[in-house]
């Protein structure tokens, strides 16, 4: 025994009320799909600044401390020269003689 289909507003009214439920549902679906998308794009790029400015920063400690370096010989130079001129002084006035 088949079912015939008889369209009626008794029939039609629910499959048109779905209709709009389901059209409904898609939009706001889509919406909050696209919403998430350009959330995600937000972080990302919040991200990849993030990264950068992370780079900057290692980049700019790692000149620092090459000049530090720079500074911290040209102290112990300075200390060496400075012991060697005190060195010599002490050796005139232990001499008694005059620079």
């Amino acid at each position: 025994m088949a079912v015939k289909f008889e369209p009626n507003l008794a029939t039609l009214i629910p499959l048109g009320a779905m209709a709009v439920a389901i059209s409904v549902g898609w939009g706001q679906l889509t919406t909050t799909v696209a919403s998430i998308d350009t959330r995600l794009d937000a972080m990302e790029a919040a991200a990849r600044g993030d990264d950068s400015r992370l780079r900057s920063a290692e980049n700019s400690l790692s000149s620092m401390s090459a000049r530090l370096d720079g500074i911290s010989e040209s102290l112990a130079e300075i200390k060496s020269e400075a012991r060697d001129t005190n060195m010599l002084l002490r050796g005139y006035f232990e001499k008694g003689t005059k620079p």
